[in-house]
């Protein structure tokens, strides 16, 4: 039977269950991966209160609500706030964006890629360091700012 297959279709297309752009996240310096966990953790424990009320909201629902609307609030408007407004978050920003100017790099040579909810594990649950200090911080920066030169070239 097998030969009969490999005689009849003599080429098969894998693209359907080999990813030739597999998610190379874990291949990334220590401190960029205990940052990226970082933020997780962070924005998980800033909405957590505002989720919680959320959910005990839609848990009882009257009558029919636009779903679509409904979590365009939640993410944008309830949620998407808090994390947007977060003076942590703000600040590391700001840092990162001090250490762009200061090497050079125009902040629009680093790209956002889309959204991606696929994270794959449970990257937040990995257990991460509370906090990550000013030097790292800049450390870490430094590094990424080196990559995209590097990248450039």
């Amino acid at each position: 039977m097998e030969d009969l297959v490999k005689k009849e279709f003599s080429k098969r297309n894998y693209l359907r269950v080999i990813n030739p752009k597999p998610d190379l996240s874990k291949h990334y310096p220590p401190i960029v991966q205990q940052l990226k966990l970082y933020y997780y953790k962070r924005v998980h424990e800033i909405t957590e209160l505002e989720s919680k009320k959320i959910a005990k909201e839609l848990k009882d629902v009257e009558g029919f609500i636009d779903v679509e609307q409904k979590e365009k609030e939640i993410l944008n408007d309830r949620l998407g706030k808090i994390v947007r407004e977060d003076q942590h978050l703000l600040d590391v920003a700001k840092a990162f964006a001090m250490l762009a100017d200061e090497k050079g790099y125009e902040k629009n040579e680093i790209e956002i890629p889309p959204a991606n909810t696929a994270t794959g594990a449970k990257e937040e649950e990995r257990g991460i360091q509370p906090s990550v200090s000013e030097d790292e911080m800049k450390n870490y920066l430094e590094e990424v700012l080196n990559e995209i030169k590097v990248r450039k070239a």
